[in-house]
């Protein structure tokens, strides 16, 4: 029995429940190297050196397998000049016609989820027109895997597929994670969130980002309006919802309350000041089209009575991922950003705890690319944020809800579906038109960032 004895080693914690506090640890792989050295290699969101003694505490003797730490942060950068590299040469390779980009989004979508259940180092999949050939780079469409570490072999597994359903596959490393974190507002009124706004769980320690405003179309007293959000954001026990692949309203967490405050607990001093209330939420992949979606519908206390009109949602149609449509968003850690989209056929695989190797993977949704390395479209804390695609004429169409990132991307669900099925309809106020004009100025914009605005204090 070689294969069990193998994943066997996989297992190299003996005491899980002393890592338990260390949010640090982002996931490790137990493996080898293409040399056949075996090792443990740690990913750390920053340079947490207790956290680092403590795993190493918690391990089963190694014996001759390495431990290696991974400081994330510090390895991000290096990702983001590679991948700033395979940007320009897709920018410059041919496009990919319509009935192939379709093709390969199909491959993805049918091989996806055997692919995260076999290769438990592939963390995101996507259309890409560039592949790495040796050290040249060839104009060919590929299917790109990200992965965490492209020289190493989880114990029990093979090495990353070169082909799947007969399409090439480039190989390249990067890191996802929600956008939760573990201040800015710009709302005048702290019971009435506007766009971008830092909300949270009431005594939660982290903070998420109010998206898009919305109404339904047929008020009632029940519910008048509210906003979009992430899942994760919003639902503590978003896990379960996902598990039991239903809208909360079907399931048995609807049985529950799910307050919303403004700004997050941990935004506010630790203080709680609650705006409104989840209605209906869903985390997975939706529908036949196994659409991925983070989304959570959240009705305010109180409603502004201001003039307003409702925003047209994108075509799919409308869209071209050449890498030239500029998309903007507004989130509670890096204000205004405006990213390139590039894909709609996106797949993140988001793990939920290193500790239970539980994950999610989200498929079928845009990419948006750092437009410079310097300045990141998405960070942590942004999670929720609404995305809109920039038209010429500098009016703007909302795209879908920002909710992962990998350092090179960030992942944004579809949200047309869950509007249509909600009856809701996306509205702006017209005295926020000052908003749309800054996230519009892309001729102002420096190094992929809009001009820093001074954020207002909620009052």
């Amino acid at each position: 029995m070689p294969v069990i004895k193998e994943w066997l080693k996989r297992d190299v914690l003996q005491d899980k429940k002393a890592l338990e506090n260390h949010p640090s640890i982002m996931q490790y792989i137990a493996g080898h190297r293409l040399d056949g050295q075996p090792v443990v290699k740690v990913f750390l969101r920053d340079n947490d050196k207790d956290a680092q003694i403590d795993f190493k505490n918690a391990c089963y003797d190694l014996e001759d397998t390495e431990l290696e730490f991974v400081n994330v942060a510090e390895k991000s950068m290096e990702i983001q000049r590679q991948a700033e590299k395979m940007k320009l040469c897709e920018r410059n390779a041919p496009a990919i016609d319509k009935k192939t980009r379709n093709e390969i989004k199909q491959v993805i979508q049918e091989h996806g989820g055997k692919i995260y259940a076999t290769y438990s180092n592939v963390v995101g999949m996507r259309i890409g027109k560039v592949r790495s050939v040796g050290d040249e780079i060839e104009d060919n469409p590929c299917i790109v895997l990200y992965c965490l570490d492209k020289n190493l072999i989880p114990f029990g597994e093979k090495p990353l597929p070169k082909t799947i359903a007969g399409w090439p596959c480039d190989i390249r490393e990067d890191y996802v994670m929600f956008g939760h974190c573990p201040n800015r507002c710009p709302a005048s009124r702290q019971n009435l969130p506007e766009p971008g706004c830092s909300i949270g769980i009431p005594s939660v320690d982290s903070s998420g980002s109010v998206g898009f405003l919305v109404e339904p179309k047929n008020p009632t007293e029940q519910f008048r309006c509210g906003f979009l959000t992430a899942s994760h954001v919003a639902v503590k026990r978003f896990k379960e919802l996902n598990h039991h692949k239903s809208l909360l309203s079907m399931s048995h967490l609807s049985l529950e309350e799910h307050p919303i405050v403004h700004p997050s607990w941990q935004d506010n001093g630790h203080m709680d000041n609650a705006v409104g209330q989840v209605v209906e939420s869903f985390c997975g992949n939706y529908g036949l089209c196994q659409t991925g979606l983070d989304f959570a519908l959240v009705r305010i206390h109180g409603c502004r009575e201001e003039e307003k009109e409702a925003l047209p949602i994108v075509n799919d149609e409308e869209l071209d991922f050449d890498g030239e449509t500029k998309v903007t968003k507004s989130g509670r850690t890096t204000g205004a950003t405006i990213g390139d989209l590039t894909d709609d056929s996106l797949t993140v695989r988001v793990d939920t705890s290193f500790l239970s190797r539980g994950y999610i993977a989200f498929f079928n949704c845009y990419a948006v690319e750092n437009i410079t390395e310097q300045n990141a479209f998405f960070r942590q804390g942004d999670s929720g944020s609404g995305v809109y695609v920039m038209e010429k004429d500098e009016t703007l169409k909302p795209l879908g809800i920002a909710f992962a990132s990998l350092f090179s991307q960030t992942a944004v669900c579809k949200i047309d579906s869950i509007i249509q099925k909600l009856d809701l309809k996306i509205v702006r106020y017209l005295d926020n038109k000052q908003t749309q004009l800054l996230m519009s100025q892309t001729g102002n914009v420096t190094e992929g960032k809009l001009p820093e605005q001074e954020p207002m204090d909620c009052v």
